[in-house]
C-alpha cells in the first residue's frame, strides 16, 4: 500500500488535494500530514486508506470539507510543485547542454540493446529463463527510451529555447 492508492481514492472527491499529494516533495509531504491529521490517523498510507475504505463515509466527507475550505491554497501548492519540477528539468538540461555525456549514454545503450536483440535471435532461451529475459529487455528499452528523450530534449546549440 502506498500514497498512490490514497490519491486514487480521493481523486474524484478532492481533485486539487489529489494533485498536491501526487506532486510529491515538501508540498506532497505536507498534504499527507494534513490528510492524516484531518482523519485523526497516522501519516501512513495504510492507516489513511483504512479510514477512506468507505467512499461515502464520514472520512471522505472530511476530505471533501478539507478541499472546500483550502481550495485556493491547494491550487497554489499544486502550481508551485509543478513549477519546481519544471525548473528542475530546465536546470538539468542546461547543466548538460554543453556535455557530450547524454549522446555517449544513448550510443552505449543503443549498442547494448542491439547486442541484446541480436543475442535473442542467435541463442535459444530456456523456458524457465524467458520471464527474466523479458524483464531485462523491458528495463533496457525503457532506459534507452528515457536516454533518447533526454538527449533529444537537451538543445546543445541554444539552451534558452528548451521547451518543457
Amino acid at each position: 500500500m502506498n500514497w498512490d492508492n490514497v490519491i486514487a481514492a480521493v481523486k474524484s472527491s478532492a481533485p486539487l488535494l489529489a494533485s498536491v499529494l501526487a506532486g510529491g516533495g515538501p508540498t506532497g509531504f505536507a498534504a499527507q500530514a494534513l490528510v492524516a491529521k484531518v482523519l485523526g490517523t497516522d501519516a501512513k498510507p495504510e492507516a489513511v486508506m483504512r479510514e477512506l475504505s468507505d467512499p461515502y463515509g464520514p472520512a471522505m466527507m472530511k476530505i471533501q470539507e478539507l478541499e472546500k475550505t483550502n481550495a485556493l491554497e491547494f491550487a497554489r501548492m499544486a502550481l508551485e510543485s509543478e513549477r519546481i519540477q519544471s525548473n528542475d528539468r530546465i536546470n538539468a538540461r542546461n547543466t548538460n547542454s554543453n556535455s557530450d555525456m547524454p549522446a555517449l549514454i544513448v550510443i552505449a545503450l543503443t549498442i547494448m540493446a542491439g547486442i541484446y536483440g541480436y543475442s535473442l535471435m542467435i541463442f535459444d532461451i530456456q523456458e524457465e529463463n524467458r520471464q527474466l529475459i523479458t524483464v531485462f529487455a523491458t528495463q533496457l528499452l525503457t532506459l534507452w527510451g528515457g536516454a533518447v528523450a533526454y538527449w533529444v530534449g537537451t538543445n546543445k546549440k541554444n539552451p534558452e529555447n528548451i521547451k518543457t
